[in-house]
């Protein structure tokens, strides 16, 4: 017998309700198991397709990770990646206490290298290396693909650390930034290793200009979790302000990419007036040096781009051939702002913005944004209790005429769709965790793409 030495197994149902064909689907996955069939399971969990309930398939390769004890009742969570089609369904079966096991071999098909905030990763479709003082990505690197051949498009200027989330804090000579790039060796909150993603989060008050009124300074926390076989990075920012705080703009997972390296910046928005019928249409801003060299730095479009995208994204198209034609785009998952006692959160001219400097294009979006930085009238205080959250997929690859915005379209709509995933048996007389503590979560925008398409 195939797997005998597995004493136990748990089946899950994993349904899809939406015509997307997934395909290598992310399965986050919460488990409970009676806590004395638990002695080993960093080692001896196996993830199995089941053809029938009563027949195993194929083994998948999975990640454990979060194994917790709660008096009778142990979890976990598990991470495995399944093809579920349009409208279908995958059993899938959660097979467990072996205490003779060992951990699965694993072939790894991305390298990290690195811990904390120094990390690198090398996958198959991009190539991060993380600043190893603030942990922010400090040289992301496409890699265009094309039968055996690879090509690396760097698309970060040279020595820039991503600022992530800014804050502009008044100052009496006018304002002055603070932002994650800032950072001096952050707390690490978590760090998860493995074969199929790797996660860190880090937290730490953003530092607050000398001479500042500010009585605690504003805390984030942020993640990002790598995936050896996605095309993408999530990217989790999370901003607390534990006391009123004047501001002049806060910018939420700020971008900066080499202005070189590009020739379009282009944006998907939501129209709310569109029927279901309609097609969303893109818009696209030319941002290559040649054609923008005479043009002053700063706000570009000023605000005009909806707060609302669905996406966006830098491509280069104009230049060479296939190997120079790729993108990186920006897929929102999650973009929230909330006051602990209920009030309504600070908001002033929220918008989308891509800002132009020298040799470089930024994209952010910005729940508060002050263009007239030399007025005192035009502080705005963000109230105490007040927490900002985004959420972003960043998506790495290749760009073509024909079919490249479909994907991505059809990537957001997936990743902000959850699949329904059920467990069986239950265990009843114990009283099970709510499930909690997922590294990779489904997005909530899943209103952004209830139209036909876009072009």
């Amino acid at each position: 017998m195939r797997y005998r030495g597995w004493n136990f197994e748990k089946t899950l149902l994993v349904e899809s309700k939406d015509s997307v064909d997934r395909r290598g689907e992310i399965v986050d996955a919460f488990i409970t198991v009676p806590a004395e069939c638990s002695g080993n399971l960093d080692n001896d969990v196996r993830v199995v397709l089941k053809p029938d309930w009563n027949r195993f398939g194929d083994e998948l390769p999975c990640q454990v990770y979060a194994v917790e004890r709660h008096g009778d009742v142990a979890s976990f969570r598990v991470v495995f990646a399944v093809d579920v089609p349009a409208h279908g369904s995958r059993r899938v079966g959660i097979l467990y206490d072996n205490p003779a096991a060992a951990k699965p071999e694993i072939q790894v098909s991305a390298d990290v290298s690195g811990d904390g905030c120094g990390i690198a990763v090398d996958a198959r479709d991009y190539a991060v290396a993380c600043d190893p003082r603030s942990g922010q990505i400090a040289r992301a690197v496409v890699k265009v693909r094309r039968v055996e051949n690879t090509f690396l498009k760097e698309i970060t200027p040279a020595g820039s650390v991503q600022p992530g989330v800014c804050v502009d804090f008044p100052t009496a000579g006018g304002f002055q930034t603070a932002s994650a790039s800032d950072w001096r060796e952050p707390r690490i909150v978590s760090e998860i290793h493995g074969p199929l993603f790797h996660s860190v989060t880090r937290e730490a008050p953003l530092a607050v200009p000398a001479g500042s009124t500010v009585a605690e300074p504003p805390v984030l926390r942020a993640t990002y979790t790598f995936f050896a076989d996605a095309p993408y990075i999530l990217v989790d920012s999370r901003l607390a302000f534990p006391a009123d705080t004047d501001v002049l703009g806060i910018s939420m997972d700020v971008l900066r990419a080499d202005s070189t390296k590009l020739s379009h910046y282009s944006f998907r928005p939501v129209s709310p007036s569109l029927k279901p019928t309609d097609i969303e249409e893109m818009g696209h801003v030319i941002i290559d040096p040649v054609s923008t060299g005479g043009l002053p730095v700063g706000n570009v479009l000023s605000g005009f781009i909806p707060y609302d995208c669905a996406w966006h994204s830098f491509i280069h198209i104009t230049k060479g051939g296939w190997a120079s034609q790729y993108a990186v785009t920006g897929i929102n998952l999650r973009s929230t702002a909330a006051v602990a006692d209920g009030r309504p959160p600070a908001r002033y001219r929220a918008a989308t913005y891509l800002f132009r400097e020298d040799g470089a294009v930024l994209w952010f979006r910005a729940p508060v944004y002050v263009k007239r930085r030399d007025r005192r009238e035009n502080i705005v205080t963000v109230p105490a209790g007040s927490a900002y959250r985004e959420t972003d997929a960043l998506v790495f690859g290749h760009w073509n005429a024909e079919g490249w915005a479909q994907e991505i379209e059809a990537l957001g709509r997936r990743l902000n769709t959850p699949l329904a995933v059920s467990t069986h048996p239950a265990m009843p007389g114990r009283v099970e965790p709510a499930a909690h503590g997922a590294c990779f979560e489904y997005g909530e925008r899943r209103d952004a793409y209830l139209r036909a398409g876009v072009r």
